[in-house]
């Protein structure tokens, strides 16, 4: 069977990369048997990248520029994350 229409098969698309970054680490870590919070952890990530929120991000997530701009990078978020667990699991060791 002849294809009438001369258009291509496939059609180039061009999507616009977003790249979005962590501006809030939180954890909290939850004893499932006895149902009760055992500890929790905050921080707030200065994004680098775009390092200005948008009206929309402050909007959607509540959290304000003077918040990201007094963050650490994720790096040592994550580095404090860890240190929170590790602290956890010694405690309850």
């Amino acid at each position: 069977m002849r294809r009438r229409n001369k258009e291509p098969y496939f059609k180039c698309i061009i999507f616009c990369l977003i790249v979005q970054e962590i501006i809030e680490f939180p954890v909290v870590v939850i004893d499932v048997k006895a149902q009760k919070v055992v500890g929790e952890f905050q921080t707030y990530v200065k994004p680098t990248i775009h390092p200005k929120l948008t009206e929309f991000c402050t909007q959607l997530t509540g959290i304000k520029q003077e918040q990201v701009d007094a963050g650490i990078p994720l790096k040592e978020a994550i580095e404090r994350v860890h240190s929170f667990l590790e602290g956890l699991v010694s405690l309850n060791a």
